[in-house]
């Protein structure tokens, strides 16, 4: 699937306003409210790969995918059991597989209310994140477990963050997340060029 965006920002240093690129995948961020108030995100424990790491839900593009928003409905469905409408998803950031490639992912979010998930066995660790077991139609071979995070956590030690499966995919989404206002804070990676 080909995409042309608008990157947030211009790419001065680039010197490109869009990016056109074969789409390979879309990760997820879903944000929780309680309340009516951002309280946590969701993280999903990948089973299937060594050391069984954190991510967002996020999986590749096939061929039977309509819409962008079609391959983030499916992952959420599919990693956590949550459905969503199209229209609930907004676009967050972009990145290239490599500089200057023909491939690239995308970044989405969604804002849910915690009602909408079934907390299954959970139990709660003592910085306030709060694990539970994927419902029935999540295939445990691939997601072990899910996470809400506290959103205090986001910029200190926390489950997501110090074992992260695509810790690039990851400091995107947070840096756009906080330059929408949803969290506020600083890991110090901003000016790292390798993200």
């Amino acid at each position: 699937m080909k995409v042309e965006i608008r990157p947030p920002c211009p790419l001065e240093m680039f010197g490109e306003e869009r990016i056109v690129f074969n789409l390979s995948s879309v990760a997820v961020w879903v944000i929780v409210m309680q309340n009516d108030t951002p309280a946590y995100y969701l993280a999903v424990q990948q089973a299937e790969k060594p050391g069984m790491p954190w991510g967002v839900p996020a999986g590749k593009v096939s061929e039977s995918d309509n819409t962008i928003s079609d391959v983030g409905i499916r992952e959420l469905r599919e990693e956590t059991g949550l459905e969503v409408d199209p229209d609930e998803m907004s676009y967050l950031h972009w990145s290239w597989e490599y500089y200057g490639a023909d491939r690239g992912h995308l970044i989405y979010g969604v804002m849910v209310d915690i009602d909408r998930f079934v907390l299954d066995n959970p139990r709660r660790l003592d910085d306030g994140t709060v694990l539970f077991d994927p419902p029935s139609q999540v295939n445990r071979r691939e997601i072990r477990q899910l996470a809400l995070i506290p959103l205090e956590l986001t910029f200190r030690p926390n489950i997501l963050n110090r074992n992260a499966y695509h810790p690039q995919e990851t400091y995107r989404g947070l840096i756009a997340l906080r330059s929408r206002g949803v969290i506020d804070g600083s890991f110090g990676f901003e000016n790292d060029p390798g993200l």
